[in-house]
């Protein structure tokens, strides 16, 4: 048995006698050598571009992607993202719009209207909707901003017929350049101008707050305007509480669904439009309308206009020469 040492050696004499035997490496011939080269060259550069085009589409897709989040970052900047809808369209006449960020949509009935949204009214149109719970109305070059808990009138007018607060959320707010408005329970119209604020309130109150200054706004005694002007000291007097002032506010009366219901309940319904009251002949004439029911369609016609259809069309007439006062007998 050998030794390491002795394995060593053989070994070492070993490699050289293989290579001597394998001979001198073989060359090439020189035409063979070059088209292998150039085969080989053509494949590196082949290679080559493969990986500069698919890095150049990884950078385009990095870029591409980049650009993406830049421009809906700057959309997202430009655009008032909407809120929770707080209000519903029950009727537009004319042209109005309301405007979330630098989106323009043209108002339409039944659509919803969200918080943070504002709606302009073109001149000669009205608009009437649904504001937590209270009918709300603007006149013609209205501008005003629903808020979740609030509207902010910069421009124009606006009506309110709500019922009573209750102990349930905040009460209704308008708030204005020159101050704010908080509802009690009432009928009210608020005109704003770049002079003035003028409040009417013809049932219940309305609570002003000006300059820390609070005011209640009245019509226990009567329709009732205040007026502030930059003097800062208000102005009170007696309006009537039809007509005049208040006939935009007929005019832009959402439509009465007449089917189903009573001849009573659309007559106390269009008194509450014109500001006016329901006064029976005699009892009898009261029980009687409310048992007259109602079919067909006021799609078109306004309040006067809807209550002489009645009075055509039924057995009741319909007095209407006190302005105030809905006179009702039978023929």
């Amino acid at each position: 048995m050998m030794g390491e040492h002795d394995a060593s050696s053989n070994d070492d004499e070993l490699l050289p006698r293989l290579f001597r035997a394998l001979g001198p490496k073989p060359v090439l011939p020189a035409e063979m050598r070059q088209r292998w080269e150039r085969t080989f060259a053509e494949a590196l550069a082949a290679q080559n571009a493969a990986r500069r085009r698919l890095r150049r589409r990884w950078l385009s897709g990095v870029a591409a992607g980049a650009a993406a989040l830049f421009l809906a970052a700057l959309y997202l900047q430009r655009t008032v993202a909407p809120l929770a809808p707080v209000a519903s369209v029950a009727l537009v006449k004319g042209s109005a719009t309301t405007l979330n960020g630098d989106i323009s949509t043209k108002l339409r009935v039944a659509d919803e209207i969200h918080a943070g949204e504002t709606v302009h009214v073109d001149a000669g149109a009205y608009v009437a909707m649904r504001y937590r719970g209270a009918d709300v109305r603007l006149n013609s070059n209205t501008v005003i901003a629903l808020r979740p808990t609030h509207l902010e009138l910069s421009a124009g007018e606006l009506y309110v017929d709500a019922p009573p607060r209750t102990t349930a959320g905040p009460p209704l707010l308008i708030e204005t350049p020159f101050g704010s408005l908080t509802h009690v329970g009432t009928q009210f119209m608020v005109w704003v101008d770049a002079a003035s604020l003028r409040t009417a309130v013809r049932e219940g109150a309305v609570a002003m707050s000006v300059s820390g200054e609070r005011l209640t706004i009245s019509a226990a005694d009567g329709a009732t305007e205040v007026i502030l002007t930059d003097s800062g000291t208000p102005m009170t007097r007696a309006i009537a509480a039809t007509g005049g002032p208040w006939q935009w506010v007929v005019d832009a009366a959402p439509q009465f669904a007449i089917a189903n219901h009573s001849a009573d309940e659309f007559l106390h319904w269009a008194a509450r439009q014109l500001g006016a009251e329901v006064r029976y002949a005699t009892p009898d004439t009261r029980i009687h309308a409310r048992m007259v029911r109602l079919q067909g369609d006021t799609a078109g016609l306004s309040v006067p206009q809807g209550i002489a259809a009645l009075g055509a069309t039924s057995d009741l007439d319909i007095d209407q020469r006190d302005p105030a006062v809905l006179l009702v007998q039978r023929h």
